[in-house]
């Protein structure tokens, strides 16, 4: 679906494309799907519809998307494994996903942010706010992506790489770092930091590949599980340097399985109902 442009609206902070963005609709209902996709051509971008995840995902590879916005309740594949299979994929790191929930819950937040979504849309939909939601997540997504090339292509004085990437976990997930770097075959350290609790995880890369991991103060935290335990973290902030590291690959897993599992696992936590406490 192609649709023309439409002036701004004053006072809407909308600000509209001056090329037309592609963006994927992803959502059973072919109403609500019909809805969004009408709302967006009228405001000039190029849209594209799949009924599931799977089929999202698979239109996504055909032709990456400038930004995708994804129902949760699905066949076959659902939102929220939708967003940790993109996450998990280097073509996708950095596509801004925005998630359609019934209720906006903080759970839900919490959960979509640890995958990777970079904002909401509450339903019933208020098609007033779609252009100006999908405005600031696709201007947020390409200053994300001129940020991340600038620091990762950054030179000395000497024209010597400065292998440097850093940022804070609300702007950028851990999962799209791991795989920029991955993409990227960077070999160093990343530390990843957080003031509530005060904390701080290391993971070594080397060619891309995560090869051992620890987070300081908790000795039983190692490798796989310590990756996975930092995954979960919202907010927080993440410096890469590369540097030499040494020693066996204590994980032995690609990183894209890696993130899969790690992913996998948080949305499988989030499914899980709460225990009931003990009489």
């Amino acid at each position: 679906m192609l649709g023309g442009g439409a002036g701004p609206r004053k006072g809407t902070g909308y600000t509209p494309p001056s090329v037309a963005a592609r963006i994927l609709v992803v959502g059973d209902s072919p109403a609500l799907v019909r809805a969004l996709a009408g709302a967006l051509e009228k405001k000039g971008y190029a849209v594209e519809t799949a009924p599931d995840g799977e089929a999202g995902l698979k239109a996504a590879e055909r032709d990456v998307p400038d930004l995708v916005i994804t129902d949760v309740e699905m066949p076959k594949m659902d939102g929220w494994t939708l967003v940790r299979r993109m996450r998990a994929t280097s073509d996708f790191a950095l596509v801004p996903v925005i998630i359609l929930a019934p209720v906006e819950t903080a759970e839900e937040r919490i959960q979509g942010f640890r995958l990777g979504a970079d904002d909401f849309l509450p339903k019933p939909i208020n098609f007033e706010e779609v252009a100006l939601r999908v405005s600031r997540a696709l201007t947020r997504g390409k200053r994300l992506t001129t940020s991340i090339k600038k620091q990762s292509t950054k030179r000395d004085t000497e024209g010597r790489e400065m292998a440097a990437l850093r940022g804070t976990l609300d702007q950028i997930g851990l999962p799209s770092v791991l795989t920029i770097l991955e993409m990227e075959r960077k070999t160093g350290l990343i530390a990843v930091t957080r003031d509530a609790p005060e904390e701080t995880g290391r993971i070594f890369l080397r060619q891309g590949r995560v090869v051992s991991a620890r987070v300081d103060g908790r000795e039983g935290l190692a490798n796989a599980e310590a990756v996975f335990f930092l995954l979960g973290w919202t907010s927080g902030r993440f410096l890469f340097r590369a540097r030499e590291v040494e020693g066996d690959d204590e994980i032995r897993c690609p990183t894209p399985r890696l993130l899969m599992e790690g992913t996998r696992r948080l949305d499988e936590s989030r499914r899980l109902p709460a225990r009931k406490p003990a009489d």
